[in-house]
């Protein structure tokens, strides 16, 4: 055999990768969970920035609170059945809690260069967040549903000075 036919059938055997050279790569990292719950939050929620705008401090000293800024946590593939087939075990309810850092006990605190003032959470039904306590139960409705609440910037027992603020609140699930 001569030397060019060696080479052709060398090429035959080395792997499609080998060939790969020089026309890119890439990388996939998948990544998720399996849980046991009744609902899953809809992704676009597990992360929120949300604007509460310009408030003038006329409108806190004279109002007590800023206007109300809607706020929804969806949920989806909810089911009224847990994971276990052989138990009792059906969902009936959920209860969001929040917490953050608390101004009192029913504002949640903000940082920056602005003061006297706190961030209220209210549900649908009119109901405040308390910081770090669980809200009242709502009843689980298969497929989708949504948690409406609003935030309201109010006056808290600090002299209020104007600025920029921001707080970071967290949230999570309890089903029952």
């Amino acid at each position: 055999m001569n030397k060019h036919a060696l080479a052709v059938m060398a090429l035959l055997y080395l792997p499609p990768a080998a060939f790969a050279i020089g026309h890119g790569h890439g990388h996939v990292q998948i990544r998720g969970s399996i849980v046991d719950t009744a609902c899953a939050i809809a992704t676009g929620d597990l992360d929120q920035v949300i604007d509460m705008g310009t408030l003038p401090v006329a409108e806190l000293i004279n109002d007590g609170r800023g206007p109300p800024v809607p706020f929804t946590v969806h949920l989806i593939n909810c089911t009224l059945d847990g994971a276990d087939t052989h138990a009792a075990h059906h969902w009936k309810d959920v209860r969001i809690t929040f917490q953050g850092m608390p101004d009192g006990k029913r504002l949640f605190a903000v940082h920056g260069a602005s003061s006297g003032e706190g961030v209220a959470i209210v549900d649908a039904a009119g109901m405040q967040a308390v910081p770090g306590e669980p809200m009242s139960a709502t009843p689980i409705l298969p497929g989708e549903m949504a948690l409406h609440y609003q935030l309201q910037i109010e006056e808290d027992s600090h002299a209020i000075h104007p600025g920029r603020f921001t707080t970071a609140l967290r949230f999570f699930m309890e089903y029952e």
